[in-house]
């Protein structure tokens, strides 16, 4: 049985949820902190009077919401997470698509970690890479790998334009997601103990029944992954 459903109105606004789903898919409070507090800046933005309309539960949530810095740094936090997530389930899902030799967990956090250390985030801060922050981040945020691994492959294997990924792109996004989402809870690795897929059924944020799924059909072969696969030694990884 399923434990999470992102529901989704059909209206612009879906954009603004599935992202604080991805931001906070565990913490429905700052979820919906987030989703009110871009929900209303872009009412305001787009309004042209100085009378304004909020329904009764939009501003309980606002009145009750950290403060917009606060949030913006919880946000910026939970970016950074996402990227190191959506790195590991890419490369397994890439690993796999290209025939690359028993594709796992350990590899994709190898692989994950070597490239944060030739990179850095968008603030110019260095990305994660220690072995305690990713496994934190491994369960904190498993239950959206698979729409950060949609975010992070667009920019690889690019099926919309990413500046709009979350709005003409949105229906793109969420069939690759759809995708990934049916890869990681079917795929199980060849030497995973206990044998069971690297997504979790009960916990993973299930995407409308509607959505198509995607798979990605390319001759790009991931030459970065097979170079930071180089200097793999599985027993750096047995714990």
């Amino acid at each position: 049985m399923m434990s999470n459903q992102v529901e989704l109105k059909g209206t612009a606004d879906d954009g603004l949820w599935v992202q604080a789903i991805m931001y906070f898919p565990e913490n429905e409070y700052l979820r919906r902190s987030w989703y009110a507090s871009q929900y209303v800046m872009e009412y305001l933005s787009e309004l042209d009077t100085n009378k304004a309309e909020l329904n009764k539960s939009t501003l309980e949530i606002l009145i009750n919401a950290p403060s917009m810095t606060d949030l913006k740094n919880k946000t910026s936090d939970a970016v950074k997470k996402g990227v190191v997530i959506g790195d590991i389930l890419s490369s397994i899902y890439l690993m796999e698509i290209f025939n690359m030799p028993e594709p796992s967990l350990n590899k994709a956090r190898h692989i994950a970690k070597g490239f944060a250390k030739k990179n850095s985030y968008g603030d110019s801060s260095p990305m994660y890479t220690s072995e305690g922050k990713i496994k934190n981040i491994l369960k904190e945020y498993k239950s959206v790998a698979h729409l950060w691994a949609a975010f992070r492959l667009n920019q690889a294997y690019p099926f919309t334009a990413h500046k709009n990924i979350f709005f003409e792109g949105l229906p793109d996004f969420l069939s690759v997601s759809k995708g990934l989402l049916d890869f990681g809870l079917d795929f199980v690795p060849y030497r995973a103990r206990p044998k069971e897929p690297i997504l979790n059924k009960q916990k993973a944020w299930f995407l409308p029944p509607e959505i198509q799924s995607s798979s990605l059909i390319s001759s790009n072969y991931p030459d970065g992954l097979k170079e930071l696969l180089e200097d793999y030694d599985a027993t750096e990884y047995q714990y």
